[in-house]
């Protein structure tokens, strides 16, 4: 009897999941259901089975049976045994013998009972009623699951798979074989989707976008021309995040999400320009990537981007001008040193880890400011000049540099006078002269050429220059001044040379102090007048 209930439980359970199936799939095909809707459904109602087995079917089963209902079912079933079976049973027990009844006279009813049970088949005493209409309920069940089977066979196996699998769908007149999307998309920019079709094809479909919100926007669908099977679709660009569900014909794809994804661009740039020492010019750290800089500045551009870059680059407008690899820090930013050179325009060119690259290209300018040669301006004497062998002569000349003056130097070299104004390739074999110490990026000198420390010979010519250096990284400029000339004469020679010049100077005097007399004789008549 007990076995019952679990024969029962079993039956019951099972036409009532194939009818519950049956149903369910009807449903589904009708509404077609979300994957979530189905799996929280098909789970909830297995569940509620396995519970419901376990909480009757199972623990009924487990009861144990009165033995005095056993004996109304065997008087019931057996009339010959009415008011014997209980009774029997009864006496069984201790509380049922009584004080004043024989032990004899039980016993004697005791084997009077039982030994009329071999006869007698006790499984007819269970009631199979309700097994049999379980079993009717079940015959139906799977009557229905055949027909369903049958009947659809492709729409039943299809729901089928959709109770496990999410993208199991119902098999259409028209099926979208294949619907192609960018991986990733960039935000605000129009993309193509490419969506191949088979079965029943129709000529027009539609594209449903669903934001987050809720609203919908409809993008018409259209064969390609030329093509039979392919659609091509343009969509607007995506400011945020969209499901799109593709209509055509009877098939329907989706809903599929969009995630626009924004493109890397610079959150912070900073450009720390270091000038050569002996400029004396201070550094800076400009949040630009253009500047104007001193001719062998470093420079150290770091670049921190808005999100994780693959690869960071810096490209030249010039493509013979090759520039350093940007390398990726600990902390996310890129940086690269480069040494000032030559004037550059450059952009910076980005790839993030999801393969989208910065949509505009920054200009940049880098503007070399080179460091110039000296400039030498003498002053005194004139180009060409002649001297006594132990005369000195002034000498004034002032040197200028943009940044900072290295050395400066006067030269002289003996000639013959036959070779005075000839020029040769041979390089000059300069004496010095004096060196000058010079500090800053401007000298003024003011002091004497003396014969006497080069020792000519009357005769002899002497051409003087002066060289000046800077310090500029790359090696020193060098700049030669303008030759003058000294050209060494006797003492008597000089001495006439200098009488000379002092009569050209005392003749116009004295004409002047005649003229300043007898302007004075002829204002004093026009007094006494």
């Amino acid at each position: 009897m007990r076995r019952q209930h679990i024969y029962r439980g079993l039956i019951q359970l099972t036409y009532t999941a194939f009818a519950g199936l049956v149903v369910f799939f009807l449903v589904d095909w009708l509404t077609n259901m979300p994957y979530a809707v189905r799996l929280c459904a098909w789970v909830a109602a297995l569940v509620y089975g396995i519970v419901w087995f376990i909480r009757k079917p199972l623990r009924a089963s487990r009861q144990p049976v009165d033995v005095q209902q056993i004996g109304l079912l065997i008087e019931q079933r057996f009339p010959e045994l009415h008011s014997r079976m209980i009774s029997t049973l009864q006496f069984q027990s201790e509380d049922g013998v009584g004080k004043a009844m024989s032990v004899d006279l039980v016993e004697g009813v005791l084997d009077q009972t039982f030994h009329q049970l071999p006869n007698i088949k006790m499984d007819s005493i269970v009631d199979m009623a309700a097994l049999k209409r379980g079993l009717k309920y079940l015959g139906i069940s799977i009557l229905l699951i055949g027909a369903a089977g049958g009947i659809g066979q492709a729409y039943f196996g299809a729901f089928i798979q959709r109770l496990v699998m999410p993208s199991a769908e119902y098999p259409t007149k028209t099926q979208i074989m294949e619907v192609n999307a960018p991986e990733v998309i960039p935000i605000d920019t129009p993309f193509s989707m490419h969506i191949r079709a088979g079965g029943r094809i129709p000529r027009v479909g539609h594209v449903e976008v669903r934001n987050e919100e809720g609203f919908t926007s409809n993008i018409e669908l259209s064969l390609d021309k030329g093509a039979n099977d392919l659609f091509t679709v343009e969509m607007p660009g995506l400011s945020e995040a969209v499901t799109y569900t593709v209509y055509l014909g009877d098939a329907r794809h989706g809903p599929v999400s969009l995630n626009p994804v924004a493109r890397p661009h610079i959150k912070t740039l900073t450009l720390e320009v270091v000038p050569p020492a002996y400029t004396g010019e201070p550094r800076e750290q400009l949040q630009t990537g253009s500047a104007r800089v001193i001719y062998g500045s470093v420079l150290t551009l770091r670049i921190e981007p808005t999100q994780r870059l693959k690869t960071l680059e810096l490209v030249s407008s010039d493509d013979s001008k090759e520039l350093p690899t940007m390398t990726r820090t600990d902390n996310g930013a890129w940086e690269t040193t480069l040494s000032a050179r030559n004037s550059l325009v450059y952009t910076v060119a980005m790839v993030a880890e999801t393969g989208l690259s910065n949509a505009t290209l920054p200009h940049y300018r880098i503007t070399v400011r080179p460091d110039k040669a000296p400039v030498i301006r003498i002053t005194k004497p004139s180009l060409v000049n002649e001297l006594a062998a132990i005369s000195k002569l002034p000498l004034a000349f002032e040197v200028t540099d943009d940044f900072q003056l290295g050395a400066v130097t006067i030269f002289y070299e003996i000639l013959q006078s036959s070779l005075l104004g000839e020029e040769n390739d041979k390089p000059r074999q300069g004496t010095v002269f004096k060196r000058i110490p010079v500090t800053g990026k401007k000298l003024q000198f003011n002091g004497f050429w003396d014969n006497a420390i080069a020792q000519p010979e009357p005769g002899q010519q002497i051409r003087v220059w002066i060289e000046a250096q800077d310090k500029c990284v790359d090696g020193a400029h060098l700049t030669r001044s303008n030759d003058f000339t000294v050209t060494v004469i006797t003492a008597q020679e000089y001495r006439t040379m200098l009488v000379q010049r002092l009569q050209e100077t005392v003749d116009p005097a004295a004409e002047l102090i005649l003229d300043v007399r007898s302007s004075k004789r002829k204002l004093q008549k026009i007094d006494k007048q």
